[in-house]
Order: structure tokens, then sequence, then C-alpha cells
């Protein structure tokens, strides 16, 4: 972060920062804050216009175990799916105000908010929910998904809240059920902003087309969230692509022949291209460093975006997002995602089609709705993922059926396409501190 303030980064100390949802939206209205001039002109970003802060990067040194542990027991629900209903059951409906992390965060951030007199927009539940009960501070609460836990509305009556949701049906159901807990809300208060995407991944879409994939290899990026989920399935979606690639003939727009160790390689199946997105999960990037190994693929320097096979891994989630907005999302043609509200909302928003892995909630699923019904994503099939391949590009068509518009192509042109209100969040909830502060 500090050399987003122009500051000269000294320190080798990995921020913690659990989520790269959390961190991604909210970056996205700061950089939406600061102007054109940080994000393009790469000139220092303003404090008196968006300060960035995590209060997990402040909490005491002797508190610093129960960070450490909410992620522990964040990573091993992610890479164990059968523990899944522990965390819906018991950690989002239960548990989440009560995690030890809670209790260390609270004096950090009232500190850090202490001389604030500018509305405060909190991407976290637990944030918004501690400065509502301990300040009178003006607070703006995403609400990150068109899903409304009950949590957000613990504080939801109380003049100084606002809340900044995705549609008009997710505010629908938020006054709702604060109305069945009794609670006395100005509706004004909650306002539909829709996702909060970042202006460099909007930027990313305007240098596409729904078509030019078909001329070149086709760009697949697979990514992973904050805590590793998907694990089992992006393990078997990379040896499939692996496969596919190490015997594909290497290309000039498919016309150079060789031969792999006296096999000839297949000319019949589309050429590929694969970034893999580990975040900061050493166990992936591990992963694609053994199935590289097992194909005889070379992983290339992330900058090297006509490589056949890449990496993305960090040792904090700045870099990592950096990385990924630079060299991911302007990149790929298609992006394998769990339904996130993150990654499923700035894939679109670059102009990507989605192939939807396994789901790790109710508001992903409705996610993944949504999406589906603008025609942009899909369900993986990772069984039969290279039939998919052939199926959504149009290759497993007769020469007689070639005029046939593959699904690919419709879905990257209404990526393409997308309504304002799954752009423009980060831009909105900005308007919704502005009209807060009067």
């Amino acid at each position: 972060m500090e050399t987003i303030h122009g500051r000269e980064d000294l320190y080798n100390h990995p921020d913690i920062v659990l989520s790269r949802a959390h961190y991604s939206m909210a970056i996205g209205v700061a950089m939406n804050a600061w102007g054109k001039e940080v994000w393009q002109d790469r000139q220092p970003a303003n404090p008196q216009k968006a300060w960035l802060v995590d209060p997990t990067n402040y909490i005491k040194r002797r508190q610093w175990p129960t960070a450490f542990i909410s992620e522990l027991v964040g990573r091993i629900l992610a890479r164990h799916p059968k523990l899944v209903e522990i965390k819906k059951n018991v950690l989002d409906k239960k548990a989440r105000s009560k995690l030890p992390l809670a209790d260390s965060i609270t004096q950090p951030l009232l500190k850090l908010v202490g001389q604030t007199k500018q509305p405060i927009i909190s991407f976290h539940i637990e944030v918004g929910n501690i400065l509502a009960k301990e300040t009178k501070k003006t607070i703006v609460q995403a609400v990150t998904d068109p899903h409304v836990r009950e949590q957000y509305t613990d504080f939801a009556d109380r003049k100084n809240m606002f809340f900044a949701v995705f549609d008009d049906q997710t505010r629908e159901r938020f006054l709702e059920i604060t109305a069945l807990r009794g609670k006395n809300i100005d509706p004004s208060h909650v306002v539909v902003t829709g996702p909060f995407v970042d202006p460099r991944v909007n930027e990313a879409a305007k240098n596409k087309t729904s078509t030019e994939w078909k001329n070149r290899p086709l760009r697949i990026m697979l990514t992973t969230g904050g805590l590793g989920t998907n694990k089992s399935e992006l393990n078997q979606a990379l040896d499939v692509l692996l496969d596919r690639l190490a015997n594909q003939i290497p290309s000039n727009n498919g016309k150079n022949k060789q031969n792999k160790q006296n096999n000839q390689k297949d000319d019949s199946v589309r050429p590929i291209q694969i970034l893999y997105y580990a975040g900061t999960n050493p166990d992936h990037a591990s992963l694609v460093t053994k199935q590289a190994k097992k194909h005889q693929v070379i992983i290339s320097p992330v900058a090297e975006e006509s490589a056949q096979l890449r990496l993305i891994y960090a040792d904090d989630i700045v870099l990592a997002n950096e990385l990924l907005i630079k060299h991911g999302f302007p990149w790929a043609d298609l992006v394998l995602a769990k339904p996130s509200g993150d990654m499923a909302y700035d894939a679109a928003a670059a102009g990507c089609a989605l192939l939807l892995l396994e789901s790790w909630g109710e508001w992903e699923d409705n996610i993944a709705g949504i999406f589906s019904g603008l025609g942009i994503a899909r369900q993986a099939e990772i069984d039969q993922l290279d039939k998919q391949l052939d199926f959504i590009t149009g290759d497993n068509l007769e020469a007689t059926d070639k005029k046939q518009i593959p699904w690919l192509e419709t879905a990257i042109e209404k990526a393409l396409n997308l309504p304002p209100e799954y752009r423009d969040g980060a831009a909105n909830i900005l308007k919704l501190a502005d009209q807060a502060r009067s």
C-alpha cells in the first residue's frame, strides 16, 4: 500500500487481509475516489480524497494469535468441502460476531477512526457493527452480495447507519428483515448501488471483442478464493487443461507443427493458454508446480502474456490483486471461478465469460443465478471439461453448423455490454457517502 501513496515500500511485512473480496472492493472504491491520476497516470494517491485501512493490521502483538486462528479456521474449511455445512450453520449464522478476531480489532479500529469527521465506508459486516455500536460516526455499510445476513441489520435503526445493497431484490429483503426484527429504519438509508468494481477492471473490457479468441489461443484463467477454496475442482480442471496444452501444436496462429517425444501433437484441438490465480495460498501455487512438472509444461513469468502457462501467487493480497488486475482480467477470455462476490463481479465487468465452480453458500448461489441469467456464466462441468470447452467454443459442431454462434461468443458479448448497474457500484457508494455526509 505504501507505493500507492507514493512512498517507498521499505518493509517486507505482508498485510493481513483474509478475503480478496473485502480488499478488492475497498481498493476499487478508493481508486474511484482517487481518480485516473492514480490508476491510469500512476500519480500518488491523495489521502484527502480517500484512505484505505484494514484494522487487523493494527492489533496488538499479544492478540496476533487470534488473527492467525481465524485465518486457520477459514483455510481448513476451504479445503474440506464436507465441513462447509459447519461454516453455513455455525460461523455464518451464529458465531461471526463471536470470533476472537472481533474483540482484537475493536480498540485499534476505534483509535484509528477517533478523529475522523468524514463518512466511513465499511466492507465488512463486523467493522460496520463495531463502529455503529461504539461511535456516532456516519457509517456506510456495503452489503457485498445479493444476500442479507441478519447481522447486517443489528444496528440498522441507528440514524448514522446507511447501507449500499446489490439490487432492488436485496433492498427489499433487507427492509423485510429489519421489519421482522422490529427495527424502525429509514428506507432512504438503504440504497441500491450495484457491486463494487474497481475502475481498472472496467477498463480491461474496453480493448476486447467477442470474437478475437477465434484467431488465437483461447485464454483461460483459473481462480481460487482468498482462503483457497475449490482446490479439488481446480486441480482436476488444471490436469485436464495441461494435458490438452501439452499435446497441442505450438501456435503462431496454429501454423507451426512439432513433435513431442516422437508423438504427433493434435492439430484438431483448439490451442489454449492458462493463467492460474493462487492468491496468497502456497498450496495452490504448489499444485500448479506439480501439475506443470507432470505434464512437462513450463511456468513462465506472469508478465509474459503470450506464454502457455503462468501463475499469480504472492505473499500478500495487495500484490496478488494488483497482478490479477494488470495481467489477468485484461487478458482472459474465460474464467473458472466460484460465484463469489468479487471474482464473478470482476470477471463479468472485465468482459470475460464464466464457468462456475461449486459455490460456498446461499449468497454465492444467488450470484450464480444472476450472472447465469445474464447469459455470462454457466456451471463448469469439471468431469467433462474437455467436451464442455468444445461445446462452448462451437468446436463440436459439424462444418455445416459452423454458422451457429457459440455460447462463448455470446457470453463475452453480453459481458462487454454489461448494464451499468453491474459496473458502477464503486462510484455509486461514494455518492451515497456524500449524501450521508449532508
